[in-house]
């Protein structure tokens, strides 16, 4: 299946983009249409103008006798149009020589429209009408629709978050709704209460496909649990049986044989053992025995325990903080003891395993840090997020990676879920260290 190199963009900004674009196009369509129209009637309303003063000038060019020197024309201008400051007046001769101008008009000559007269005798006019007022009043005009436009853009796209925010809320209830579907709680459900009408669908075949799911899931549980019963009644037959022949027989190479034999049981039941354990976190169990205890002191249970492996690997060890919670105590003691375990395969000889006891605050809930560290070579980057996985192994060829079936952090990531916990881990060139986070009190 190929899939896309484009950019992927969030479905919140381009409802956004595209209607505040709509917006803005539909405002501006508005406002153009606005200023041709209003552009339009000036210009009508410029020529009716003008056609008025040509009406009235040509009557005056055709009264008989004709003003004979400036002063007469100008009378017989003021006499019929006495208001004339936005009209430029420059009449000519048979022989286009200028017999008049009224220019008291102060107004820019590129600032005007014109008109023409010509009369039978062949006297003729140049008439200007001033448009300035006009050209100020558009320019007016344009900026307020452009600063309108502008201002709108930024309230359609102030508006538009809010509106698509609170149209794709349902959405987001959606997706709170399965962050709380996860293999443990496979019954939950996405409601469909308060959703719109469109997402149903989407509702109502993601609850089938959750609950298929669900179905076979259980089913495969069901057997995996099964199987492991059946299988460990055998072997603890089987180990019991090996043990009374090895007690009962004499030392040679067929002794040493049944208790490599016994030794291989051991390690098949132990991992029975251990899927058995995983198979009930699974299915929900949670801590028991619940009791306030000071993790320092269970720590050092655990170290004891584990003295002479520390020994083997010439390590020594330490306990920095201490915290107290309510915990399964049997429970903490066996994961403390896989990260201890793990901790000292694969440490550096000489050096010092760290168990830390921190109280941490994760999503305004109380809780303690619990973490093993160790100086060695560092996990890359690209494992981490795998190593509280069934059967996984950053390294298959560090050492004693082979004599260990990969369950031991599992094991650590379900006491932690079983307390309501979390795990974690890094790991670089100062130390790897892997960890869990438990509630300080169990629900």
């Amino acid at each position: 299946m190929k899939t896309s190199n484009r950019p992927r963009h969030a479905l919140e900004a381009r409802l956004r983009f595209g209607v505040t674009v709509l917006a803005v196009v539909g405002l501006g369509a508005v406002q153009g249409l606005t200023y041709l129209l209003t552009t339009n009637a000036l210009s009508q309303r410029q020529a009716e103008h003008l056609a008025e003063k040509v009406a009235v000038i040509s009557r005056v060019m055709q009264i008989e006798p004709r003003p004979r020197s400036d002063k007469e024309w100008q009378q017989q201008l003021d006499s019929f149009m006495p208001a004339r400051e936005d009209v430029r007046v420059r009449i000519y001769g048979p022989d286009r020589t200028l017999i008049f101008a009224d220019e008291r008009s102060g107004f820019p000559r590129e600032h005007q429209i014109e008109g023409v007269i010509q009369t039978p005798d062949n006297f003729s006019a140049n008439i200007g009408l001033s448009i300035a007022a006009d050209e100020e009043f558009l320019k007016h005009l344009a900026f307020a629709l452009l600063s309108s436009l502008i201002t709108g853009a930024a309230v359609m796209s102030a508006l538009s978050t809010v509106l698509v925010r609170r149209a794709l809320q349902p959405v987001r209830r959606l997706a709170d709704q399965t962050d709380l579907i996860t293999v443990r709680n496979l019954a939950a459900r996405l409601s469909p209460d308060g959703q719109p009408e469109e997402l149903l669908p989407l509702i109502n075949h993601f609850n089938a496909l959750v609950a298929r799911l669900q179905q076979s899931y259980q089913r495969a549980e069901a057997f995996n649990a099964n199987v492991a019963h059946e299988i460990n009644t055998p072997l603890a037959t089987l180990s019991a049986g090996l043990e009374l022949a090895i007690r009962g027989a004499p030392r040679s190479d067929a002794a040493e044989q049944l208790a490599s034999f016994l030794e291989e049981v051991r390690r098949v039941s132990s991992i029975v053992e251990d899927m058995l354990f995983l198979s009930r976190a699974d299915r929900g169990a949670k801590a028991q025995r619940a009791e306030s205890v000071q993790i320092a002191t269970v720590a050092q249970d655990v170290l004891d325990y584990h003295e002479a492996q520390l020994e083997q690997y010439e390590l020594t060890a330490r306990i920095n903080g201490c915290a107290r919670a309510v915990v399964d105590t049997r429970l903490l003691k066996r994961a403390l003891s896989n990260l201890i375990g793990n901790a000292c395969r694969y440490a550096s000889r000489g050096s010092t395993v760290e168990i830390r006891i921190e109280e941490h605050q994760l999503n305004d809930a109380a809780g303690v840090r619990v973490s093993v560290m160790n100086q060695g070579d560092p996990i890359h980057p690209n494992d981490l997020p795998h190593l509280f996985e069934r059967f996984f192994r950053a390294d298959a060829a560090r050492s004693g990676s082979g004599a260990h079936h990969g369950l031991g952090l599992a094991i650590v990531a379900a006491v932690a879920a079983m307390h309501d916990g979390e795990v974690f881990s890094s790991s670089d060139a100062n130390g790897t260290k892997i960890g869990m986070w438990l509630p300080i009190s169990l629900a």
